[in-house]
């Protein structure tokens, strides 16, 4: 089983284009939000408003736009650009979730707050401790082991 790390993000933009080429390939990506600057991810082929299996809404009141895109390394650019232009990943996705092998391998919720951003697979703690080093996270714990995403 895969540890599970939350994690503190200084540099938002910077991890989550890290975590998109890391988990591209066979992989799906789901943002939640205010994604009204957002339009091109609705025209990327595969594009769904609609929930997965795995991902999922996470505010139900009020209600948030809502995507599902496929990650993909041909679609990573595309989809970064989309969400970090003007800062929307700061300021308007509230949440951004990535399914891969039919299990939710990262999730950022709350706007990335510290207590709400959790990877799953494929960290390790000396990949962790690279990008605290480099000023992309503040910290790490590794998380309580609830099963998720094993």
């Amino acid at each position: 089983m895969t540890a599970t790390y939350w994690i503190d993000v200084r540099d938002k933009p910077g991890f989550l284009r890290l975590v998109m080429r890391v988990l591209a390939g066979q992989a799906q990506m789901s943002f939640e939000g205010d994604l009204s600057q957002c339009r091109g991810l609705f025209d990327l082929p595969g594009a769904t408003t609609e929930e997965t299996a795995v991902l999922k809404r996470n505010t139900s009141h009020p209600r948030q736009d809502f995507v599902v895109v496929p990650l993909e390394e041909n679609t990573a650019a595309a989809i970064f650009k989309e969400v970090e232009s003007g800062g929307r990943i700061v300021r308007d996705i509230i949440h951004v979730q990535i399914e891969k092998g039919g299990f939710l391998v990262f999730g950022a919720y709350d706007n990335f707050h510290p207590d709400g951003c959790v990877v799953w697979k494929g960290a390790t703690e000396g990949s962790l401790n690279e990008l605290k080093a480099k000023g992309i996270l503040r910290s790490y714990q590794p998380a309580p082991d609830r099963g998720a995403g094993a």
